[in-house]
């Protein structure tokens, strides 16, 4: 990043915000006509970038977590104090999971079954595509239900 930022800055002024989420519901600003500027939107280095995957990840136990974020300024360093209190490990929500234990979605109820999202998992790691899905499930019921 710090590369391709130096290579830009040589040719233009750069403006780079990590304030991704506000950004995007924020009303549009009025256009100042300078269009030799490049905008680049990230969330290298924000908040956003540690809790995302907690969210994403967090099954049941990080209920109690989010209540007590509630009062909270959102940091990384709260975050990681506010799982350690609650006693998870801020790194457990980084890994890659291995199939054979307990995923965090597995306590609910899903129609399609651990097995068909392995599989589309690693097609996914081999760039190969899915088969084509169709409406009435009639197709491949017995591969993804099961």
């Amino acid at each position: 990043m710090d590369y391709i930022l130096g290579k830009l800055r040589e040719f233009f002024p750069v403006q780079i915000s990590n304030d991704v989420v506000d950004e995007k519901v924020e009303k549009p600003k009025e256009h100042t006509g300078d269009d030799s500027v490049i905008k680049i939107e990230t969330t290298i280095g924000s908040t956003i970038t540690f809790s995302q995957p907690i969210l994403s990840r967090g099954d049941e136990r990080i209920g109690d977590v989010l209540l007590d974020m509630l009062d909270l300024e959102d940091t990384i360093d709260n975050w990681k104090q506010t799982l350690k209190s609650h006693g998870l490990i801020a790194s457990d929500y980084f890994r890659s999971y291995l199939f054979a234990e307990r995923l965090p979605w597995d306590f609910q109820k899903c129609s399609v079954s651990t097995r068909h999202l392995i599989s589309e998992y690693n097609l996914a790691l081999e760039m190969e595509p899915s088969s084509p899905c169709t409406t009435n499930c009639s197709t491949c019921l017995s591969s993804c239900m099961v």
